[in-house]
């Protein structure tokens, strides 16, 4: 797949595209932070995946649960029911986000859905706590027991999914990973 749709970049001294025209972009040469954020900014909209994944009873009881947003997510079928979510490991302090490093231990999460009254909420669960210690917790954010599932789901939350993770791929890179669960 190449990496830009058109050639014919604008280069120095060009002026770039006339008004009403689509400009090219060679995304091959922008930064990993120019290329993060085109990303956001053009595939809209991105619903948030919020995961609570299981920390294990290595972690205190009341630290149990790890909750964290995800942008890059989409349900790619309706049968079997799949979604699929995208996260970068690269810029983690160890390498791997706490809900990869549980999900390859503990396959079965549940995935809300957030609404848009909950933004503060979900800003607040994407800092970057220790394994083991809850952004939920630490937020104030209510899980719910789920009757015959054993990770609960986000309280607040009008919609959640029952997920298992079917497979982890590597995108190029080993820190990139699409986890597939149904």
């Amino acid at each position: 797949m190449p990496d830009r749709a058109r050639p014919g970049r604008p280069g120095a001294g060009d002026p770039g595209p006339a008004a009403g025209e689509v400009p090219d972009i060679d995304i091959a040469g922008l930064s990993r932070d120019e290329r993060y954020s085109l990303m956001n900014q053009a595939v809209l909209p991105r619903p948030i995946a919020w995961v609570v994944s299981d920390c294990g009873a290595g972690a205190a009881a009341a630290s149990r649960w790890n909750l964290a947003p995800y942008s890059y997510f989409n349900a790619v079928s309706s049968d079997p029911p799949t979604v699929v979510l995208g996260i970068n490991n690269r810029d983690h302090r160890t390498r791997l986000k706490d809900t990869v490093r549980n999900l390859r231990c503990r396959p079965d999460f549940t995935l809300s859905l957030p609404s848009a009254d909950a933004v503060d909420a979900v800003a607040a669960t994407s800092d970057e706590l220790p394994w083991g210690c809850s952004e939920a917790d630490r937020g104030g954010i209510a899980l719910t027991p789920w009757p015959g599932w054993g990770v609960p789901r986000v309280d607040m939350c009008r919609i959640a999914f029952a997920c298992r993770l079917l497979q982890e791929i590597h995108l190029d890179d080993p820190t990139q990973s699409l986890l597939v669960a149904r």
